[in-house]
């Protein structure tokens, strides 16, 4: 596992490409706790506040307040808990995928969410919030040896608490790659199609569709 992430820029809605990053709640070389609001972004959709999909330090602010940038654009760097601010040389974090491969930590998304999320990171959505643990090989689905990634409800608005899973857009065994639909969401406030925040193989669907669940980023 890398000590460093990437969360970049969720995807708070099927036709967002953009967003404008509104204020930072962390600064560099803060502490942050998974959950912890990180960052408000606005779109033409949504105003949302972003939570942190990890525990660590912020290392670096990629992006400043008021800067609209597309979605998926890295927007800061966290280290893992004790980490000190300083420079990598540019050279990008990496994390581990399915099947044991690295992948760029920018692929990460914020919320399942987010993040996204990503979301997601994250989902998650983040979207994002995925806690990641290891996982063995699942002959039914031929799945390599290597990671699992709980996707979560990601948090859509600052006030809305909940979402109704509107419909899966993979199902159990298929190939999932970064950035694919996944599934779409309902809450109050918006209709959401969240990204995948990881590569992989679609292991378990834990909420049917039309089920309204709490956000759990």
């Amino acid at each position: 596992m890398s000590d460093e992430w990437v969360v970049t820029m969720p995807k708070l809605g099927e036709t967002v490409t953009e967003g404008t990053v509104g204020s930072w709640r962390k600064q560099v070389g803060e502490n942050v706790a998974f959950d912890d609001p990180l960052f408000e972004v606005s779109t033409d959709k949504v105003d949302s506040e972003i939570p942190s999909p990890y525990d660590g330090v912020v290392l670096e602010i990629l992006v400043p307040e008021g800067e609209t940038v597309p979605v998926g654009t890295p927007l800061v760097r966290i280290g893992a808990p004790g980490s000190a601010p300083s420079g990598n040389g540019g050279s990008p974090a990496v994390v581990a995928g399915s099947g044991g491969a690295g992948v760029p930590a920018h692929a990460v998304p914020g919320i399942a969410g987010g993040g996204g999320p990503s979301l997601s990171d994250p989902a998650a959505p983040q979207m994002g919030g995925s806690e990641a643990m290891p996982a063995l090989e699942d002959p039914s689905v031929g799945v390599p040896a290597g990671e699992v990634h709980e996707i979560t409800m990601p948090k859509l608005g600052e006030t809305v608490t909940e979402g109704t899973i509107g419909s899966w857009r993979k199902q159990v065994g298929d190939r999932v790659e970064f950035d694919d639909p996944l599934f779409e969401v309902s809450t109050d406030k918006v209709d959401s199609e969240i990204p995948s925040p990881h590569d992989g193989v679609l292991l378990e669907i834990l909420v049917p569709v039309q089920i309204r669940c709490r956000d759990q980023f």
